[in-house]
């Protein structure tokens, strides 16, 4: 081991001997509940045993599931209970409405929470009481922003809890427009925490001299500075306890309010242990998705983005109801963002004009700011007379040539009139020709004259030498 590593494991070692703790690893549990479906010591209700975890797993389908057991399992001076926990398909979706067994306590609507761990409820408590409770929605509705989970204990004046919230979905989300695109931006009040279905969640709680501490996956999630003794006469329950020696209805005064889901694999230990850590990031989103349509609340488009705090998105003239929702690594996707309208106004096109004195020439309309342009023209060589061709050169913008080229592509920025310009230009093929057929009758001639006979040469003999004088 290096020894840098080394070090830090001596002294994470030293901090948890001083403070009490120990690594979950290095004790071995009182009580264990494999939740295959034998008997433990624990009576259930309303439970029905599936594919867990590990073997089988104990789902919860109704408010008033349970799983039962003795509180003298527990150590009251100090220990924890870890168990895992598998969200229910649509959470977010199940506790944003009343359920049918819920009833108001006076005036007070019943809380859109559930008990994953508990042995109080609602019931008046006993000293060391204690309720583990996750509620997925701040408030029963669709819109809720958060979730909070939360450990409360009761040390017989005081509710101490160790609990923290975290968002579901953006929570701040801004719009701006500039011609056809909207730029959406967005962040969150707390870090983004989605309970997904589809991942398994080891939940850990532990009380003793460090205090009341609450851990998911292995991280701590909250503190409270309780210290005291935890209950252990009566009954504790994964689920909400029903045991009630006060009322007659055991679930009173807000009816049933068991976490629904798939439990597996609880064990109790008579220590404050250190949970090993899982994967942190399981939770966190992994990506974001934007969601709109032309009407409030209903949305016929969705573009997947990755893991991002912004995008852009081109859209035609009209009003827009827009939406963010993030999304875990498997795929699951969470609670939609607040809304947030745009209007994209319709921007006058500009006009793309196209002219050529020869030629067919192409690509004349109109064209929205930002829109690619292609203009054409053809041929690009179109004979004048005989001896002469008009040859294209290029297409000019206020007199000036922008492109050499036939096929000219640009982005619009504003209305423009382009004009194909020629240059005459000798007609080569002709002229060369001619050449040629003037060269041909030169060599045809100058070779007739060479191949003529010559004429026969007369010489005049030469005169008698002169007599000379007498």
């Amino acid at each position: 081991m290096p020894r840098k590593l080394l070090a830090l494991a001596i002294v994470l070692a030293l901090v948890l001997q001083c403070s009490g703790a120990v690594i979950a690893e290095d004790v071995t549990p009182v009580f264990v509940d494999h939740l295959d479906g034998s008997s433990t010591g624990n009576d259930n209700a309303r439970v029905t045993f599936v594919s867990g975890r590990q073997g089988l797993a104990a789902q919860f389908a109704s408010d008033d599931s349970y799983i039962r057991y003795s509180g003298s399992i527990l150590s009251s001076g100090q220990g924890a209970i870890e168990f895992y926990w598998k969200p229910p398909a649509d959470i977010y979706g199940l506790y944003s409405y009343r359920h049918q067994g819920w009833t108001n306590y006076s005036k007070n609507a019943p809380p859109s929470n559930g008990f994953l761990l508990d042995n109080v409820g609602w019931k008046p408590a006993s000293k060391g009481s204690f309720a583990l409770w996750l509620g997925p929605v701040v408030s029963l509705t669709a819109e809720s922003t958060g979730s909070t989970l939360g450990m409360n204990m009761w040390n017989g004046s005081t509710w101490y809890r160790a609990s923290a919230t975290r968002s579901s979905c953006p929570t701040i989300i801004s719009a701006e427009v500039s011609g056809s695109k909207a730029t959406l931006s967005w962040n969150s009040t707390y870090p983004i925490w989605l309970w997904d279905p589809n991942t398994w969640y080891m939940i850990t709680v532990t009380w003793g001299p460090n205090g009341n501490i609450l851990y998911v996956n292995g991280r701590e999630w909250a503190r409270s500075g309780h210290t005291g003794q935890i209950c252990t006469s009566g009954s504790f329950s994964l689920g909400q306890d029903p045991t009630n020696q006060t009322h007659a209805n055991a679930y009173w005064p807000y009816g049933p309010h068991s976490m629904l889901g798939t439990y597996d694999e609880l064990k109790v230990y008579d220590r404050q242990i250190v949970p090993s850590a899982a994967d942190p990031d399981v939770s966190r989103p992994s990506g974001y998705a934007a969601s709109y349509g032309t009407s409030s609340k209903s949305y016929t488009n969705s573009v997947d983005l990755g893991n991002v705090t912004s995008c852009e998105l081109t859209l035609s003239p009209g009003t827009y109801y827009l939406v963010i929702a993030p999304k875990t690594n498997t795929g699951f996707v969470g609670p939609k963002s607040g809304e947030v309208n745009v209007t994209i106004q319709l921007v006058p096109a500009n006009r793309v004009e196209v002219t050529s004195q020869y030629g067919t020439a192409s690509g004349e309309g109109y064209y929205q700011a930002g829109e690619t342009a292609t203009v054409t023209v053809s041929p690009t060589t179109i004979q004048k007379d005989t001896f002469t061709n008009y040859v294209f050169e290029g297409w000019r913008a206020g007199g000036i040539i922008v492109s050499s080229s036939a096929t000219y592509s640009f982005t619009v920025s504003q209305s423009v009139s382009l004009t194909a310009s020629w240059k005459t230009e000798l007609n080569l093929v002709i002229v060369g020709g001619l050449a040629a057929g003037i060269l041909v009758v030169v060599a045809v001639v100058a070779f007739l004259v060479l191949r003529r006979p010559k004429a026969a040469v007369t010489t005049t003999p030469p005169l008698p030498p002169a007599v000379p004088p007498t």
